[in-house]
């Protein structure tokens, strides 16, 4: 009877644990939910705080430039004409983007993680298969 050597069950080990997680954040990125990764309505940052991720424009000049010109209006439900200031105009961001490019590089250390247990497999294979000369 042949006996198991160290690659091998490394190799076994690896493939299981590094391919569950390999697979894991491959689903994530590519089947994950994209809906929930948006920034929660208590949090909502202000055009000013939202300037590296989100740039709006109205007529060709920044939302900003028209909020703090007075010329973007809110009608109420009432008919009331009211000017809109910077502060009453905030956004929510989707965080998809950057959760999405998380998971997949977190899945190319997987991936790694993998590939070596696949050669420490495959290596312990062959070392346990292979013919060893009789003496």
């Amino acid at each position: 009877m042949k006996r198991m050597n160290a690659l091998f069950l490394i190799g076994m080990i690896g493939f299981f644990v590094a391919g569950s997680q390999l697979a894991t954040h491959m689903a994530e990125a590519f089947w994950g939910d994209r809906d929930i990764w948006w920034t929660h309505v208590n949090m909502q940052p202000t055009l000013e705080q939202a300037r590296g991720e989100v740039h709006v424009r109205v007529n060709g000049q920044p939302l900003e430039t028209a909020l703090a010109q007075g010329q973007v209006r809110w009608v109420a439900s009432g008919g009331e004409t009211v000017v809109l200031t910077p502060q009453q105009v905030t956004v929510r961001l989707n965080n998809w983007p950057a959760q999405q490019a998380r998971q997949l590089h977190m899945a190319v250390y997987s991936a790694l993680l993998f590939g070596f247990s696949l050669a420490c497999l495959g290596i312990g294979l062959w070392q346990m298969w292979r013919k060893r000369p009789s003496q």
